[in-house]
């Protein structure tokens, strides 16, 4: 006999075939399983279950893994001072290109609302542009809405700090991870 309360709900993860009514789900409903997928690999991509130390060895478990990290990056922050005069030197030992103003004006300035949809429409079909999984059709069918928002974001991203590049490297090691 169940227990008197409210009656069970059934969770999105029960709706997408685990445990629960898959044959029932409407077309939003399955859409909702898409999304719960997909949140559920991309948070299988970003959790560390291992981590290999410098000595070898492994770090098992969050407390293990989160101390590594903090080592790692307590490390890191903390080394010396590089000398500067040594790498000023070898910075200008190099003959750079230059770039000419014209481009370098039209580099420095803002993202217009123009170049957003151009940029859009000469994306190659049939990619994944990153790690949103939206594909290009997709961007291009909604090119109208999303360009005044994607627009007000490069500009904001611009602005602010650099964001860190994705690292295609080892995963278990922790100097091959961003914070």
């Amino acid at each position: 006999m169940r227990p008197a309360g409210p009656a069970h709900q059934p969770t999105l993860m029960e709706n997408c075939g685990h445990g629960g009514r898959s044959s029932s789900r409407t077309r939003a409903g399955e859409a909702g399983c898409l999304l719960a997928h997909r949140l559920r690999a991309q948070a299988a991509r970003r959790s560390v279950a291992e981590l290999q130390l410098p000595d070898g060895t492994w770090a098992c478990g969050d407390e293990q893994v989160i101390a590594q990290f903090e080592r790692f990056y307590s490390d890191l922050y903390a080394a010396e001072g590089l000398d500067m005069e040594g790498v000023e030197a070898y910075l200008t030992s190099f003959p750079l290109a230059q770039i000419p103003s014209v481009d370098s004006e039209m580099l420095d300035g803002d993202i217009t609302k123009e170049e957003v949809p151009a940029a859009i429409q000469r994306l190659p079909t049939g990619k994944v542009p990153g790690p949103d999984s939206f594909s290009v059709e997709y961007y291009r069918a909604f090119g109208p809405l999303l360009a005044p928002v994607l627009t007000r974001l490069y500009k904001e991203l611009g602005a602010a700090a650099p964001l860190p590049s994705p690292t295609s490297h080892d995963a278990t090691r922790s100097s091959d991870r961003h914070p």
